[in-house]
């Protein structure tokens, strides 16, 4: 507990003077920055991105250390476990949409192909129906001529 302690006080040291070390140089940025330009409002805004920006960079830094900490704790494991479970729901549902989408399209071309086969069918009564007139007109014209044609015989 002791050493726990004494570590935190020491990441803390160090983080102070790495930040007092970024300030330093941000500062130095400012400062040449604001030389070039005599506009004061341009120099101000610059001046607090490159606060922002450092300090974004600190708490990075910062982050990392915490969850490098976290990585190998229990209670990382227990989120990783979290994660992967998410994971793994978030492939079942995709899954599920993907056989979804199957199953809707098959069902289209079983509805397609018997469309396809009453059509089939009425173009070939259709067909059928022609050829019949066709060959009825033929029968029943020659029936009604056949006396002229008997005297050609």
């Amino acid at each position: 507990e002791l050493y726990g302690g004494f570590r935190r006080w020491l990441e803390a040291v160090e983080a102070m003077r790495e930040n007092e070390a970024e300030e330093a140089r941000r500062e130095r940025i400012v400062a040449r920055m604001a030389s070039r330009w005599k506009n004061r409002e341009v120099a101000s805004v610059m001046r607090r991105w490159v606060e922002f920006v450092g300090q974004r960079q600190w708490m990075r830094r910062w982050a990392g250390r915490v969850f490098g900490r976290l990585a190998h704790a229990e209670l990382y494991g227990g989120f990783r476990r979290w994660l992967e479970a998410v994971e793994a729901m978030r492939e079942n549902e995709a899954e599920e949409a993907r056989r979804e989408r199957i199953v809707a399209r098959m069902a289209s071309r079983w509805k397609n192909r018997e469309v396809a086969s009453v059509m089939r069918r009425w173009v070939e009564f259709v067909g059928q129906r022609q050829w019949m007139r066709r060959w009825a007109g033929r029968v029943f014209g020659r029936l009604a001529h056949a006396e002229l044609y008997g005297g050609f015989r």
